[in-house]
């Protein structure tokens, strides 16, 4: 437990590790962290947000991804893991709102992710199928169970992007997200084009080329962030 003038509130990772017992993971809680969780709204709600993540990532499984991104997220993995080792040390109160909860335990279990990952995945290479004018690929690839599946950085990256947007934004950040939603919107149209007329590929082609255009996307919004 963290304490102040103001506030007695269990450290981050005393959350974490509570809401990690939620979701059938092994916990070893304080009986205090419990009996503070059990009657406090706002770290009830935290939890409730970090065991809603889980879940998610449990969801998606394990995944191998590129050398460039399993790089990048490990290494603000590790930068977090450091920030809680030494403000634990320090006794210092670091909760700064539920925002900041999310985004920390989305990089926690992103960086599990790699670890125990082992379902192969080929990197985008530059130049590579993003920027490709004509893509030629199969009727088979274009149906609308392979087109319905997101791709390894939507799995990853969405919810550690999406909770840094809700800190303060720069107006470089502002224009990615306003892309994003873009990419969402046009794929989402070009689904229901799929569900009436399935023999549409170049409704096909523009969901693949959204992903890998959104994937790019939230990988530099993930790595300017860290």
């Amino acid at each position: 437990m963290t304490t102040d003038i103001h506030y007695t509130h269990p450290a981050e990772f005393e959350l974490l590790a509570y809401a990690e017992g939620l979701v059938g993971q092994r916990a070893d809680l304080n009986p205090q962290t419990v009996q503070h969780i059990q009657t406090c709204a706002f770290c009830s709600e935290m939890v409730e947000e970090m065991k809603s993540s889980m879940v998610l990532f449990d969801q998606i499984g394990s995944v191998e991804p590129s050398r460039e991104m399993a790089a990048s997220i490990e290494m603000a993995s590790q930068k977090l893991r450091r920030e809680i080792r030494t403000k634990k040390t320090m006794g210092r109160y670091w909760i700064q709102g539920k925002r900041l909860s999310v985004a920390a335990m989305v990089l926690l279990m992103a960086g599990a992710l790699l670890n125990f990952g082992r379902i192969n995945h080929e990197p985008i290479l530059p130049g590579q199928g993003v920027q490709a004018e004509h893509i030629t690929m199969n009727a088979e690839f274009f149906s609308l169970e392979s087109l319905a599946v997101l791709t390894l950085e939507e799995k990853i990256l969405t919810p550690a992007v999406f909770s840094m947007f809700r800190q303060p934004q720069s107006d470089w950040e502002r224009s990615k997200l306003r892309a994003l939603r873009a990419y969402e919107d046009d794929i989402s149209e070009a689904m229901h084009a799929l569900t009436n007329n399935s023999a549409l590929v170049r409704a096909g082609q523009l969901i693949h080329q959204n992903r890998l255009l959104k994937g790019q996307t939230l990988k530099d919004v993930y790595v300017e962030r860290h």
